[in-house]
């Protein structure tokens, strides 16, 4: 089978080799605390936010109202 990216068989590759994940895009700035989805068919991270933002903490700070108390 081909693999269509070369980006994700650079991934592949490393992860094999080593079981940590690398980021394909190394200009790409990847700051600490940063999260998101990897895209399954390039390899590639799609950064959907950071936890230090204000926002993140702000979620963080916010009461749940799913939790029961036992």
């Amino acid at each position: 089978m081909k693999q269509e990216y070369a980006s994700r068989k650079f991934i592949d590759l490393i992860q094999g080799a080593t079981s940590k994940w690398a980021n394909w895009d190394p200009p790409r700035k990847i700051e600490v605390g940063d999260y998101g989805m990897i895209i399954n068919t390039t390899g590639e991270f799609d950064w959907e936010g950071n936890i230090y933002s204000p926002h993140f903490q702000e979620q963080l700070n916010r009461p749940s109202t799913n939790m029961t108390s036992t």
